[in-house]
């Protein structure tokens, strides 16, 4: 059996093997997540040391054959470029940062939320966007003073930040 570095096999209550992923980088262990297979693990384990150390990698060379979640990826990039580790998918501008839901959709926020962003993750079902807060829903509309029942366009707009991105900025 290969031993990899940066790999950990582990056991599921089940009985179940996995093997999980990690490394220390700026004196920051970081956990890349569990895999089934031992060479998945050590790709994405290679794949974080690559992002890293070189500077080509960006958010558009994002690919699932990396074997890392689309959410590490920002993270690790943001790490590499500002020196700064979110355990969201936060990346920093110079007056505002970009929290990224997924590949394609990605939020423009000012300065002033990005301690509560960085601790509260943006999830979306439905088309909703909300946070957990305290253990309850909070849609993220409404830490900005939009009801529930307002309308897109009328009471508040998204502004656009890039061919597929969108930030909410309340009229």
């Amino acid at each position: 059996m290969a031993n990899y570095p940066g790999v950990i096999k582990a056991v599921k209550k089940n009985g179940d093997i996995y093997y999980r992923a990690s490394f220390t980088y700026q004196n920051k262990h970081i956990s890349l997540g569990s895999y089934q297979t031992e060479p998945a693990a050590a790709k994405a384990y290679e794949t974080a040391l690559a992002i890293v150390r070189d500077g080509n990698y960006d958010m558009d060379s994002y690919q699932k054959e990396y074997c890392i979640s689309f959410d590490k990826w920002v993270i690790l990039i943001n790490l590499r470029d500002n020196g700064i580790y979110f355990r969201n998918p936060i990346y920093l501008k110079q007056r505002y940062f970009i929290y990224y839901i997924n590949k394609k959709l990605l939020l423009k926020f000012d300065v002033d939320d990005l301690f509560y962003y960085a601790h509260h993750k943006i999830m979306k079902r439905g088309g909703h966007l909300f946070v957990s807060d305290y253990g309850m829903q909070v849609n993220i509309l409404s830490r900005y003073g939009i009801k529930n029942y307002a309308i897109a366009g009328r009471d508040y707009r998204f502004v656009k930040i890039s061919i597929r991105s969108y930030g909410c900025h309340c009229i």
